[in-house]
């Protein structure tokens, strides 16, 4: 079972994830990629949110935070 802040990775485009969200049907998750500091306060700004049904989540891959694949992130 999923829960919030746990990282995940998108097997067909590689981008990393995390998970904000989970619902009775669906997972919602931020990418990790696209997010940078906010010039004025320093906050994480950007990311792209996604929303996906449980019966989608073959197309991940839970990672842990030592995981290479997210070293960057």
């Amino acid at each position: 079972m999923l829960s919030p802040s746990q990282r995940l990775i998108h097997i067909p485009t590689g981008r990393p994830l995390q998970v904000t969200k989970v619902d009775a049907d669906t997972i919602t998750m931020v990418t990790l990629d696209d997010v940078w500091p906010h010039p004025k306060t320093g906050k994480p700004w950007g990311g792209s949110l996604w929303v996906v049904e449980h019966c989608s989540m073959y197309q991940y891959k839970v990672v842990g935070d030592d995981d290479p694949q997210m070293c960057l992130w």
